[in-house]
């Protein structure tokens, strides 16, 4: 009886003692004691670097694992004739202005002042049409397969990377972040990196005292780490010293992308010309206009899919716009299509010999006609076309740059369904970016609506910056024109696109009371006729100057307006207020 007594009273300690073991056994398994001798088995290094097929067996010696930074990527590298080749997606994952032309089967880089293009299996590569000699072949094309597959070598002569070759596996280790300071460190002692962060992950080898690691991810009890001989894995952070930091310079130089920037804020109007006789109407429209310094002809049409245009160009609109102390932006659009409707640009974006020839056309009607500027205006690029036309505006920018001239680029509202344009591209290689600030509610919509509320203007402006990086190079156009429209009994809806002059005289007509609207930053009216109801919301003098005022709140490179002669008179002395 007393001897259980006495055993009961041990209970207590026994059973803390066991729980204490048992917080050993699984800290152990998994990892939670850093210093721990934890498993001892080997790892796979050939399984780590992904290097077996799908039964297990080990890639060739033509094969190299990639590793980027320190994470080790599932695509692997093809080694031909002791050259290292990584597939077109990794090359653009290093590089992404390199672009596969997946109709001509050639490669093209542009550099600010070059287009280069490759043709594969071929020694060389041209830059601006002259021939370039490699001592390898820098792009490979299985037809069959089609894939394209890069040397490093070549993504390195235009890309910031360093990389090493290591055995056993095959693999490559590349760095391409040199943006901020690497770590290096050194383990006290002899430690096991090992394939995961934890005490019972396989050893991928055993670490002298003072071995050199770059360290990638620091942890609370694991550092994910590189060798000096190519192999990553993870470290216990208790055994590991951060011996310094270094800011690597590769001696790469990073390409500059000048821009031209005018002094002056930009005040552009759009000019429509549907013709050569359209020209004649420059000096009516503009003789009461104040303070706009860039006009924009509606002058480029495309012709056909290879890549023509037709021009309304004249040397003496632009010798009677500079009289006027304007610049000229010739506008190039892509709403030409055929008789079933397909639009010819998503025929010319794809070619590379078609984006050239466009190119060379609107670069000859610069020279002819002494143009100032080119104004794209490309409003039908679905998101197939959205990587083509991202180069089409590279290659047109190398060609601007040369000639000394404005590169222009309309863009509609930043919207998720539009993110294909890829503004933060554009603000690299174009000289000033349009917000098309209109077309909140169009035509098309199935409510009746303003075409440019204060919100939806604001949202698009910063929504723009945001994606671009910076205000410096965005412009906000702002409407000319408005809505009006019309609700029939039977909740039918239709609408029609009319200048400021045209809405006021139907309010004044219908006696409709405007109402003025702060969250809008616009008046609304309304009218009944012909069995339903008529509704307008006003684009005017007030309207435009709220729209205005965000220019300066946003600290825009200006403004733009569409379109001349839809305006009311009133209109140019709101303008002059904010362009002196």
């Amino acid at each position: 009886m007393y001897y259980y007594r006495g055993i009961k009273r041990y209970i207590p300690m026994l059973a803390a003692i066991g729980l204490i073991v048992l917080i050993l056994i699984l800290g152990l398994l998994n990892g939670w004691f850093e210093g721990g001798a934890g498993s001892s088995k080997p790892a796979d290094i050939y399984s780590v670097f992904h290097m077996k097929d799908a039964n297990g067996a080990r890639l060739g010696t033509d094969t190299a694992a990639l590793v980027l930074q320190s994470e080790i990527q599932k695509e692997q590298a093809k080694i031909v004739e002791g050259e290292y080749y990584v597939e077109f997606d990794f090359a653009q994952t290093l590089n992404s202005r390199f672009y596969w032309d997946e109709k001509e089967h050639i490669l093209v880089y542009t550099t600010p002042l070059d287009v280069i293009k490759v043709t594969p299996g071929k020694k060389e590569y041209q830059i601006s049409g002259k021939n370039q000699e490699l001592d390898y072949t820098a792009v490979l094309y299985n037809k069959e397969t089609e894939v394209v597959q890069v040397d490093l070598k070549f993504i390195q002569l235009f890309t910031n990377i360093q990389y090493t070759i290591h055995n056993d596996p095959g693999r490559i280790l590349i760095l391409n972040d040199f943006n901020q300071e690497f770590q290096y460190g050194t383990v006290s002692g002899e430690v096991s990196i090992r394939e995961e962060g934890n005490s019972g992950s396989g050893i991928i080898r055993t670490l002298e005292a003072g071995e050199e690691l770059t360290v990638f991810d620091q942890g609370a009890r694991w550092t994910k780490v590189t060798t000096a001989d190519g192999l990553v894995g993870y470290v216990p952070t208790g055994d590991l010293s951060i011996t310094r930091t270094e800011l690597v310079n590769t001696g790469f130089e990073e390409p500059v992308y000048t821009s031209v920037h005018y002094e002056d804020k930009i005040s552009m109007v759009w000019h429509q010309v549907s013709g050569i006789a359209g020209n004649d109407t420059l000096t009516e429209y503009m003789q009461d206009v104040k303070s706009v310094n860039v006009i924009t002809p509606t002058w480029f049409k495309l012709t056909d899919t290879q890549g023509n245009i037709e021009s309304y160009a004249t040397s003496a609109y632009v010798e009677e716009a500079h009289r006027m102390g304007l610049k000229v932006w010739g506008l190039i659009d892509d709403f030409e299509s055929d008789d079933a409707g397909n639009r010819y640009i998503r025929s010319i974006l794809p070619r590379t010999s078609r984006r050239a020839r466009l190119i060379k056309q609107l670069m000859a009607e610069v020279k002819e006609h002494d143009l100032d500027g080119i104004n794209v205006d490309f409003e039908y690029i679905n998101t197939d076309n959205g990587e083509n036309y991202i180069q089409f505006l590279r290659e047109l920018s190398v060609e601007c740059r040369k000639a000394g001239i404005v590169l222009s680029v309309d863009n509609y509202v930043a919207s998720a369904w539009t993110f294909h344009y890829d503004r933060k591209e554009q603000g690299v290689v174009c000289d000033y970016l349009i917000i098309m600030g209109y077309d909140e509610h169009t035509v098309g919509s199935e409510e009746a609506g303003s075409v440019a509320s204060l919100p939806f203007v604001i949202s698009g402006i910063e929504k723009t910056v945001e994606e671009v990086g910076s205000s410096e190079k965005v412009i906000n156009a702002l409407p000319f024109y408005t809505r009006v429209w019309f609700e029939n009994e039977n909740g039918g809806i239709s609408s029609e696109a009319v200048g400021m002059d045209e809405a006021e005289s139907r309010i004044a007509e219908h006696k409709a009371k405007k109402n003025w609207s702060e969250e809008e930053g616009q008046y609304y009216c309304e009218y009944s006729g012909d069995g339903g109801l008529y509704k307008i919301w006003v684009e005017d003098a007030e309207s435009i100057a709220k729209k205005l005022d965000l220019m300066n709140q946003y600290n825009l490179a200006g403004a733009a307006y569409w379109r001349l002669h839809f305006e009311s008179s009133d209109i140019w002395k709101v303008v002059s207020k904010y362009f002196n």
